[in-house]
């Protein structure tokens, strides 16, 4: 009996282990960035010391959930916009610095190699990014396009379907970017054979090399837009595949 005591212990040790990278990143997400007065500025170590610390963690960990948070904490920066402390710098070039920063990081958190959960958990943050930051993912278009047409051509999950196409949606309908610089991007856009495993609608990319991926992109749109459940996204789907094809 007291030796099976002893095993149980063990194992209640092994269930409390935290780590100690996503506990940080909790906090961080949480209190420092969730609780800070919006009416004063973050202070200068969150730009200085701690932004470029979380960046280096996410173009480099596969970890899902240290992805998902990570993403969480680069949005409450993104909202944060002018309100970030300047040092010696305009409050808008760190805004903009920060926006072109996250911007990079996205391209680096949707690399083929993830897993499909953990790009999903990305989408909202280039969603944010597209609506406070547009110039930034203007200058990162293409790499923004290629990886959700990467990933459009091999998911299988659902939500990252409709979470790429969201975006691509945003980018549509902000009055900064809007559907010529989206149209003439995925022209211009290499697309890739298609896969054995790849089960995306639309046709595989590659079909029209002329077109680049729009032919595909928009085929994936009109199948995968009738399945949208969520008002608000379908009604921006539907919107803005409108101001593609017109």
């Amino acid at each position: 009996g007291g030796g099976g005591g002893g095993g149980g212990d063990d194992d209640d040790d092994d269930d409390e282990a935290v780590d100690p990278l996503l506990a940080a990143l909790e906090l961080l997400d949480s209190v420092v960035l969730g609780c800070w007065p919006r009416e004063h500025p973050l202070p200068l170590p969150a730009t200085s010391a701690v932004l470029p610390a979380l960046l280096r963690v996410l173009r480099s960990t596969s970890d899902r959930e240290t992805i998902r948070l990570g993403a969480s904490c680069l949005c409450r920066f993104v909202r944060r916009g002018g309100q970030l402390s300047a040092g010696g710098s305009s409050a808008s070039a760190v805004a903009m610095a920060v926006a072109d920063q996250c911007c990079e990081a996205v391209v680096r958190m949707m690399r083929p190699s993830l897993s499909e959960p953990a790009v999903e958990g990305v989408l909202p943050l280039l969603g944010l990014l597209v609506c406070h930051a547009p110039s930034a993912v203007a200058a990162h278009c293409d790499a923004l396009l290629s990886a959700l047409v990467g990933w459009l051509q091999s998911a299988r999950l659902f939500g990252l379907t409709q979470g790429a196409l969201l975006a691509l949606a945003l980018m549509t309908l902000s009055p900064n970017l809007g559907p010529d610089l989206l149209v003439s991007s995925l022209a211009r856009l290499p697309t890739r054979p298609p896969t054995a495993s790849s089960g995306a609608p639309g046709g595989a990319p590659g079909a029209n090399t002329a077109a680049g991926a729009l032919p595909f992109v928009l085929g994936v749109w009109v199948e995968s837009t009738g399945e949208v459940l969520e008002p608000h996204a379908a009604k921006a789907l539907l919107l803005a595949l409108l101001e593609l094809v017109s």
